[in-house]
C-alpha cells in the first residue's frame, strides 16, 4: 500500500485527490468498420458439481464479406482453441 501523501490542502494530483480524468471522446457511427467474422450459432455445456463445474462451448463463425479485413487470417485465443 502506498503511504498517504495528500496535502492537508487538497492540492490536486496527490494521493488522496487525483486529477481529473480526461472527458470520453464521442464515436461516430462512421468510425464503426462490420467485424471480421460472423458467429453462426453457439453451443453451450454446462456441467454443475459442488466439486468442480465444467463448461464446454462450441462456436460456429464465418467470414463476414461485409469486413473489409476478410482476407486476414485467423488467430486462435485459449489454451484449446481448434479451428475446423
Amino acid at each position: 500500500m502506498l503511504p498517504d501523501t495528500a496535502a492537508r490542502d487538497g492540492t490536486p494530483g496527490t494521493a488522496a485527490n487525483p486529477p481529473a480524468a480526461a472527458p470520453p471522446q464521442p464515436v461516430h457511427r462512421a468510425d464503426y468498420r462490420p467485424p471480421a467474422f460472423l458467429v453462426e450459432t453457439v453451443e453451450l455445456h454446462i456441467d454443475l458439481d459442488p466439486a468442480a463445474t465444467v463448461v464446454r462451448s462450441r462456436l460456429s463463425v464465418r467470414r463476414n464479406p461485409a469486413a473489409a479485413e476478410a482476407g486476414r487470417g485467423r488467430r486462435r485465443c485459449g489454451s484449446t482453441a481448434r479451428t475446423a
